[in-house]
Parts: C-alpha cells; structure tokens; sequence
C-alpha cells in the first residue's frame, strides 16, 4: 500500500484587511501631515493679517500726504501737523522749503516746498516707523 506523504500542516488563509499595525502607522501619517498643514494655515493667516495692516497703514498715510499737499497747494496752512490714525498710529508732519531762494530775476508765483510725513506705532521691540515724503509747489502770498 502506497501511503501519501505527509505535508506539514499549512496556515490558514489569511483574513482579508489591514493589521492592525497597518492600521496605526497610516493613522500616525495624517497626523503628522494635518499638523504640518494647520502650521502651514496659520503662518498663512498671520501674514496675511500683517499684510492687510500695512495696507491700511500706507493707504491712510497717503491720504493724510495728500490732505496736506492740497492744503498747501491752495495757499492755506496744513489744518493740523501733528495727530493719530485709530488706536496705535502716530503722524506727524514737517515742511520745508526746498530749493535756492533766488532773489534775482522776475518774483516767482510759487516755491519748491518739501513736505515729510513720519508714521510711528508701537513694537515689541521699540518703534516702527514708516515716511512718506514728496515735492510740491506752494503759491507765494502777494505783497499788498
């Protein structure tokens, strides 16, 4: 009689899915890549946030450059020279004539004036300050 050999017993198929070790690396993974994505989020944000101050913050100067230089332009004194934008910022303004005084020649209409415009705001650190500064005519007043 012809026996059959024995085999060693196999394993049993196993059981379709993922280990549970599977399981918690690729958990692990999201983790990871979530915490590195919200970081990225909120870096984001603050600078966005920083860029839209600096916005508000060089649009008003411009405004309050303007105000002044149209002021001039009329022949009338700046209605203030010194003041605040909102809670944190701090203008203050200079004047000053620029270019030679010639007293030779036909009497001109209008100067060369310089006007200078310095924002300040509070910092960690000290102060940030921010100038705008530009060139205008100015009428000269008419001797009487």
């Amino acid at each position: 009689m012809k026996t059959e050999a024995q085999t060693p017993a196999s394993k049993p198929a196993a059981a379709p899915g993922f280990t549970l070790m599977e399981v918690l690396v690729a958990v692990t993974i999201l983790g990871v890549g979530f915490v590195a994505l919200f970081g990225v989020l909120s870096g984001t944000l603050g600078t966005v946030t920083r860029i839209e101050d600096r916005e508000v913050l060089v649009r008003t100067s411009q405004m309050k450059l303007n105000e002044i230089c149209l002021a001039l332009r009329q022949g009338r004194e700046p209605a203030a020279r010194s003041g605040r934008f909102g809670d944190k910022y701090r203008w203050q303004a200079e004047i000053e004539a620029a270019g030679g005084d010639e007293e030779e020649g036909p009497r001109r209409a209008y100067r060369l004036a310089r006007v200078r415009l310095q924002v300040t705001w509070p910092a960690p650190q000290g102060e940030n300050r921010y100038q705008l500064e530009t060139m205008t005519w100015v009428p000269v007043p008419r001797e009487q």
